[in-house]
């Protein structure tokens, strides 16, 4: 433990952590590139709720906020739409993929296929209550969106 304190304390004394004033005074502050983002009302971007998950080998999703922020209860059928890497489920008729009883949301094999989702990935699941409608997307989709705005932003060469 006390080693600990020791190695703390020596980064302290290797790294200060000091503001210069006479930088913040002038207003010679560098900052570092940003890529400009397009700017959303407070109500857009309160429209959804999101959320990181898992899917396990039978399709299910981890997290069942998203389906209990939607409302959507054990039975409730679900319509799937896929749209590129994109998975956007719907309330459904009585033919659709319905909440598991434990209320898990399962994707069907074929919509895993099109997305090409895989067991154990992780997902970014959308969900906005206002619409009832929940989308699902693989990570690997997110970073490549990401990508471009890391570079924007220097980061990746």
């Amino acid at each position: 433990m006390d080693d600990d304190k020791h190695v703390y304390s020596d980064l302290l004394l290797r790294f200060p952590i000091t503001a210069t004033p006479s930088s913040t005074e002038t207003g010679d502050v560098r900052r570092l590139p940003v890529p400009d983002l397009p700017v959303f009302d407070a109500d857009e971007t309160d429209l959804f709720y999101y959320g990181i998950t898992t899917i396990c080998c039978h399709g299910q999703l981890g997290d069942r906020m998203p389906i209990r922020l939607l409302g959507w209860t054990p039975g409730h059928p679900v319509t799937w739409t896929v749209v590129g890497r994109i998975a956007e489920a719907t309330e459904g008729t009585s033919g659709g993929t319905p909440i598991g009883r434990h209320g898990h949301l399962r994707l069907p094999a074929i919509v895993r296929h099109q997305c090409r989702i895989e067991r154990g990935d992780r997902l970014l699941v959308a969900a906005t209550p206002e619409a009832r409608i929940l989308l699902v997307y693989p990570l690997v989709a997110v970073h490549q969106t990401l990508a471009h705005l890391h570079q924007q932003a220097g980061r990746l060469r």
